[in-house]
């Protein structure tokens, strides 16, 4: 393979180069965090939506009645906490894998070990005790905490930006930089994944269009279709809202 010179000896990889991937990795990173973020609003947002008009109906639902059983344990204050935790309708687990470092023997690469010294040794609580500025200190109690849990997953590519944002010196080789690709790549995959999700589609749509997607749902949860909704009191005596209350709201 053909390997770009951008500076230092002749034959000797720019250590330029590992940066640029570095940097590389740190915007798809931010990238995939705020496609997260946007997907979690959306789902909150939408399950809320969904659920008041099962509350109003007070109609029986397996998966979402899970919730007003937790609801009568913990109070009435607590019905308006987000949804998402009580159905069955979930889009594909975005979270990335991570295997506990305790059950297995990690082999850590070398350059890794050593790159993971130096980030620690700067930004380790016990070594910030004197510095007087808050702001930097919490920054690097962060970058240590985040450290710390990317080398037990064996996530290199968070050590490596740390160390470009502590200016400590980073090592050079094509087994760093194809790991970094990698890494992209796979925020990209995530990010691509968060985007064809129904909640991703929610956030970016009209009312009207959030309407016709929340009658939709509605409609194939049989709330609404005489039979297959089947109604109950539950434990705070309400009635609930009539059926063809839901199909004039729900109307098209």
């Amino acid at each position: 393979s053909v390997i770009l010179i951008t500076g230092g000896e002749p034959g000797q990889m720019s250590d330029l180069k590992v940066k640029k991937s570095v940097y590389k990795v740190k915007f798809f990173k931010v990238e995939y965090e705020e496609a997260v973020e946007i997907h979690d609003l959306a789902r909150d947002e939408f399950f809320n939506r969904v659920k008041k008009i099962q509350y109003d109906l007070n109609v029986y639902d397996k998966d979402f009645d899970r919730s007003y059983q937790q609801e009568s344990e913990t109070g009435p204050d607590k019905k308006e906490e987000s949804a998402s935790s009580s159905n069955t309708f979930s889009e594909p687990d975005i979270d990335t894998e991570a295997e506990d470092s305790s059950s297995k023997s990690v082999s850590h690469p070398p350059w890794a070990k050593t790159l993971y010294r130096k980030v620690t040794f700067k930004t380790h609580p016990d070594r910030l005790i004197k510095l007087e500025d808050e702001e930097e200190k919490s920054r690097l109690v962060k970058i240590y905490e985040e450290v710390v849990e990317s080398y037990a997953n064996e996530d290199y590519s968070r050590i490596l930006m740390a160390a470009v944002d502590l200016n400590i010196e980073i090592p050079v080789s094509e087994e760093i930089i194809e790991m970094l690709s990698s890494q992209s790549e796979k925020y990209v995959k995530d990010t691509i994944e968060i985007k064809e999700t129904l909640f991703w589609l929610w956030w970016h749509v009209s009312d009207d269009e959030k309407e016709n997607i929340v009658m939709n749902f509605v409609k194939q949860k049989g709330w609404t279709a005489s039979g297959a909704a089947v109604r109950r009191s539950r434990k705070d005596g309400r009635p609930g809202k009539s059926l063809s209350w839901a199909r004039k709201k729900l109307k098209p």
